[in-house]
C-alpha cells in the first residue's frame, strides 16, 4: 500500500510539474464545446483560448515541434512547451511525429462533435418532455382555475341573492371626514364607494321626533379589511363604485345642510312658538312641584313662561289646578329651565295624573302668546 501511495504522489508531482511548463498563453483549441443558455453544447475549430478546462489526457507529444496534445471533457488542444519539455515528460505519453498526430486529432475531434450531437439530442428530448409536462400542467391549472373561477362566481351569486348591496360588513371602526364622528357599528348602509373613500349613510335624531338623514365619508383601505367586507365588496363593485365627479366632499355636505336645514323647518312649522323639552311633576306629601326644560323657536325673547297645569286621579276626578311661572330670558334657539320644588298647591292622596292645560308666553317687547293644550308640543325624544 505504501509503495502504491508513493506511485501515485510521483505521478501527480509529474502531471503538475508538466502542466507548469506548458505555455499556457498559446492554447490552440482543434475542437471545444460550449453550452449556451439553453443547454445545447456549440462546437468551435480551431480557436486559440486563454483558458481551458483541466486536461483529462496527453495523448501524443511531438518532440520536433514542442507540442503537446491533449483532451478534455469537451476540448481536444494542443500547447506549446518549451525545448527541453520533452525530459519532464511522462512516459505513458507516446511521442509521434506530426504526420502520424493528425489522425489522432480528426479522432478526437469526432468524438467530441459526436458527443456533442448525443449531449443535443438529449438535450433536445428533455426540452419535448419539460413543454410535454407543461402542457399538461398548464391544462391542469385551467381546468383548476375554471372549476375555482366557477365556484366563485357561484358563490357570489348567492352572496347577491341572500344580501342587500348597500349594508356593508364591517370589522373596523370608521372616521368620517365631514362629521369626525367615529362609527363602530357592525355594518353600514354604503351609498358608494369612490377609489379608497367609502360614502356611507346614517340617520340622525331631530327634535320633536324628526329624523333626518347624513351622508358620512370616509377612507377604506379595502386590502386590510376583513374578509367579509372584501366578499361584500367583490360581489357589490360594480355597482357600488362610482366614478362621477359630481360626488364628492362639497357635495356631501350640501346634501347634509340640506337635510339639517329641511328638519328644522319641519319642527319650526310644528311648533312655531317654541315646544316643551323636558317635563316632570310631583306631589310628594301632598305639595305639587313642577320641573321644565322650553325650547323657544320664535325670533323675538321670552321674557316670562306661565305653566299652567290640571292634577286628577285615576277616575278622572279634579284635584287641584293651578300655575307656574318662570322667568327668561330666553332666546331664540335656546331653551330655559326651570324648577318650582315648591308650591302653594297641594292635593289629596290619591291624586296621579298631571295634564299641562296651557302655556302663556310673554316676550320682552311685551306681546304675549297663548298656547292652548290641543296646541302644545312635546319633544317625545326628550323622555
Amino acid at each position: 500500500m505504501r509503495r502504491f501511495l508513493l506511485i501515485l504522489m510521483m505521478f501527480v508531482s509529474i502531471l503538475c510539474l508538466a502542466q507548469n511548463e506548458l505555455n499556457t498563453n498559446k492554447i490552440y483549441a482543434f475542437v471545444i464545446c460550449e453550452q449556451n443558455k439553453d443547454g445545447f453544447w456549440i462546437c468551435h475549430k480551431d480557436t486559440v483560448i486563454e483558458k481551458k478546462e483541466a486536461t483529462n489526457k496527453f495523448y501524443a507529444y511531438d518532440k520536433k515541434n514542442c507540442k503537446l496534445y491533449g483532451i478534455s471533457l469537451w476540448g481536444n488542444y494542443v500547447y506549446f512547451c518549451s525545448k527541453d519539455f520533452h525530459k519532464k515528460l511522462r512516459k505513458d505519453i507516446p511521442i509521434l511525429k506530426e504526420k502520424a498526430i493528425l489522425p489522432l486529432i480528426e479522432l478526437y475531434n469526432q468524438e467530441l462533435i459526436q458527443k456533442a450531437e448525443i449531449a443535443n439530442k438529449k438535450r433536445i428530448q428533455e426540452i419535448e418532455e419539460e413543454k410535454r409536462i407543461a402542457i399538461i400542467k398548464a391544462k391542469e391549472d385551467s381546468i383548476k382555475r375554471e372549476e375555482q373561477d366557477r365556484e366563485h362566481e357561484r358563490k357570489k351569486a348567492e352572496y347577491i341573492r341572500t344580501h342587500n348591496k348597500h349594508y356593508l360588513p364591517k370589522n373596523k371602526v370608521l372616521k368620517c371626514l365631514l362629521c369626525d364622528e367615529y362609527n363602530r357599528e357592525d355594518s353600514v348602509y354604503t351609498a358608494f364607494f369612490k377609489n379608497d373613500t367609502l360614502y356611507y349613510v346614517g340617520t340622525k335624531n331631530g327634535l320633536l321626533g324628526y329624523r333626518y338623514q347624513q351622508i358620512h365619508v370616509a377612507k377604506v383601505d379595502i386590502p386590510s379589511m376583513d374578509e367579509k367586507f372584501k366578499l361584500h365588496y367583490e360581489a357589490f363593485k360594480d355597482s357600488l363604485i362610482q366614478t362621477d365627479d359630481y360626488f364628492n366632499l362639497k357635495t356631501a355636505q350640501q346634501y347634509n345642510d340640506i337635510q339639517v336645514r329641511e328638519c328644522a323647518e319641519k319642527v319650526v312649522k310644528k311648533a312655531p312658538n317654541g315646544f316643551i323639552d323636558y317635563w316632570d311633576w310631583d306631589c310628594e306629601y301632598g305639595m305639587v312641584t313642577l320641573k321644565m326644560r322650553y325650547c323657544n323657536l320664535n325670533q323675538k325673547t321670552i321674557k316670562y313662561i306661565d305653566v299652567y297645569f290640571s292634577v286628577k286621579n285615576d277616575v278622572g276626578d279634579v284635584r287641584g289646578s293651578g300655575h307656574f311661572q318662570g322667568t327668561g330670558p330666553v332666546e331664540f334657539m335656546s331653551s330655559g329651565t326651570w324648577n318650582w320644588d315648591s308650591s302653594r298647591y297641594y292635593v289629596a292622596r290619591d291624586a296621579s295624573k298631571m295634564a299641562l292645560t296651557k302655556i302663556i308666553l310673554t316676550y320682552m317687547n311685551g306681546q304675549k302668546v297663548t298656547i292652548n293644550k290641543n296646541r302644545l308640543v312635546f319633544n317625545k325624544s326628550s323622555y
